[in-house]
């Protein structure tokens, strides 16, 4: 197996008074890439745990739920399924920015 590891180098100067000191913390990260979440297709309002296919209570094939709206719409009050419909569990990228 053969790894490369690419490091860029934007600014090269000596130490300011003003920078931090402490050896442990450097590299300093200076950017990182914000990875948008995607939403729930039914509230919008809380990240997709759920993703389901062939499902007639969805809007689109696939379809992004939450955990509240995926319950609510796919199972009855004693926990049963309801219609034929395909779920995984979906872990969202940008949950982790």
């Amino acid at each position: 197996m053969v790894c490369f590891i690419l490091s860029l180098l934007n600014v090269s100067r000596l130490a300011h008074k003003d920078d931090c000191l402490d050896r442990k913390l450097y590299p300093l990260l200076t950017h990182k890439h914000r990875v948008m979440t995607r939403k729930c297709a039914v509230c919008h309002v809380y990240i997709g745990r759920w993703l389901t296919t062939n499902d007639p209570f969805a809007p689109n094939d696939p379809c992004l739920f939450c955990e509240r709206c995926f319950r609510m719409l796919h199972y009855d009050e004693k926990g049963n399924k309801l219609g034929q419909f395909l779920a995984y569990p979906y872990v969202d990228p940008g949950a982790f920015n």
